[in-house]
């Protein structure tokens, strides 16, 4: 089975949104078939959960201070920083009937087999972590969320290769409860990095690992494509309409 490969590059977050979800319309109207999307973020940015209370999960005054973008993703989970040139980010767009399993747990579990497969090619001892997290060392080193919508399904997530924790923690507000459940002495021992782990590995190799980890998880075959002039179209309305939208990232 033939699926689309999209290289994009580094864009703002409202961008990198847009396109994510302007992919999941088209592959649910069927205009648009089975799609990994392989990109970065330009400046940096905290992405959060839809349904996620804003000012209890990003310090907005630091955001400004640092440069650092904030989005609302239309997906569940957590906050997220996306460090301009610490990170590759994958979305992985299909049919819900391409899944094995309707099971939330046990599609993620699917769907990352392709980055377990990309770390254990650069060395790692990678595993999947319930519910969306694959660890190293029981650290987690990948996070992915999660949407459907009109028979469609869109996972994203990151591959961590480096971070700057001092700025990650300073736009992030993570809960006492969690380092205090994990006994952490901080939120950052709960993470890891491919620099941490000693992979040397830049982003093009670690995209490369990608795009053959998801083709041997998955069974497919990976064809390089971009989005259709409609996807691009819908992108820049998502861009402008949603994310940028105040209303929207402040909705709770």
């Amino acid at each position: 089975m033939r699926w689309r490969l999209i290289r994009d590059g580094s864009a703002d977050a409202s961008h990198n949104m847009g396109a994510d979800e302007a992919i999941l319309d088209a592959v649910a109207a069927g205009s648009s078939g089975p799609t990994l999307r392989l990109y970065g973020w330009r400046p940096s940015a905290v992405s959060i959960g839809r349904f996620q209370a804003l000012r209890d999960s990003v310090d907005l005054a630091a955001c400004r201070r640092l440069g650092v973008d904030v989005v609302r993703r239309i997906s569940g989970g957590g906050s997220v920083f996306h460090g301009e040139s610490g990170e590759v980010t994958y979305s992985v767009v299909l049919p819900e009937e391409g899944l094995p399993t309707h099971d939330y747990i046990s599609s993620f579990e699917y769907l990352l087999g392709g980055v377990g497969w990309a770390l254990r090619s650069l060395g790692l001892d990678a595993d999947f972590a319930p519910i969306n997290d694959v660890v190293v060392r029981g650290r987690k080193i990948s996070g992915s969320a999660q949407v459907r919508r009109n028979g469609a399904v869109l996972q994203h997530g990151t591959v961590l290769m480096e971070m700057d924790t001092e700025v990650a923690f300073r736009v992030l507000r993570v809960p006492a409860v969690k380092t205090q459940e994990r006994s952490l002495s901080s939120p950052a021992d709960r993470v890891t990095t491919l620099a941490s782990e000693g992979v040397k590995a830049g982003a093009d190799r670690v995209r490369a690992e990608l795009i053959r980890g998801f083709s041997k998880s998955l069974g497919v075959e990976l064809v390089e494509g971009v989005l259709s002039k409609d996807e691009a179209a819908a992108a820049g309305m998502y861009a402008e309409k949603r994310y940028l939208d105040p209303a929207w990232t402040g909705s709770r």
